[in-house]
């Protein structure tokens, strides 16, 4: 596996390629960028495929945006980078925050998409129900008497207490106009545009997945006409983690199908 860079908008993008043959792109999620797909990478490349893992920028070793981007945003990066490496039509993967971004590629330039995989991605949006507008309201309201504790010690940990509690763990540590594209990406619901992706479908989600419940997976299969759904048994969020030889297991065979 070779790292690389080029620039993109200005930005100088880092990523990671292995291998020879059909080209297939990975979309990391919300974190520590084409790293975490390391493994799952390298496994398809031996497979016979060509595998592009970007860190998107704000993640691994490729800096922030200047403005706050937005998910049509990173599509267009995207796409930008795959006219670089002189790619127009590829298999697109992505996960997560990832997915989203996959989802909206695969909607919007339907050409572009060999197949699609999406592994548990977060591209539906729902309005928070009581028990969670409740657990916000006192996780605020904790967050917010911190400021009236003197041990900085001690309000740290509190913070992130709270922040766990609001599931914002990964908003307290982005850094600067990162925080602002939480906020934007977080709002950004596609579930209107599934429909315009006709693309032959992987979904693969893990049974426990939490942050990207699994009744997510059902609407979207329902919605997406050529798709296949795989569910990991005793699996969470972060497949590719978890169980990376069976996920890649599950694409390849999805790849070499007909």
């Amino acid at each position: 596996m070779k790292e690389q860079a080029l620039e993109i908008q200005g930005i100088r993008v880092s990523y990671k390629i292995a291998g020879e043959g059909p080209a297939v792109f990975i979309l990391h999620g919300w974190g520590r960028g084409s790293d975490s797909w390391a493994e799952v990478q390298e496994a398809l490349s031996r497979k016979g495929y060509l595998v592009v893992a970007p860190d998107l920028p704000g993640f691994g070793r490729t800096r922030v945006p200047q403005s706050a981007w937005g998910i049509a945003e990173y599509a267009d990066f995207v796409l930008q980078f795959a006219n670089k490496l002189g790619v127009d039509k590829f298999v697109l993967l992505g996960h997560s925050f990832g997915g989203q971004v996959a989802a909206y590629i695969a909607a919007t330039h339907p050409a572009r998409i060999e197949k699609l995989i999406l592994c548990a991605p977060a591209a539906i949006r729902r309005e928070p129900g009581p028990k969670e507008v409740c657990a916000k309201y006192i996780a605020k309201s904790g967050a917010f008497m911190c400021t009236f504790i003197p041990s900085e010690g001690l309000r740290r940990f509190l913070r992130k207490v709270f922040a766990s509690i609001l599931g914002r763990s990964d908003y307290l540590q982005a850094p600067g106009i990162m925080r602002k594209v939480m906020e934007k990406v977080i709002r950004e619901d596609l579930s209107a545009i599934f429909v315009n992706i006709t693309a032959n479908t992987l979904l693969v989600w893990g049974e426990k997945d939490r942050p990207v419940p699994l009744e997510d997976a059902y609407f979207m299969e329902k919605r997406l006409p050529h798709s296949v759904l795989r569910v990991i048994p005793g699996v969470g969020h972060r497949v590719h983690r978890e169980v990376p030889k069976k996920l890649t297991e599950f694409i390849v065979q999805f790849l070499q199908a007909p």
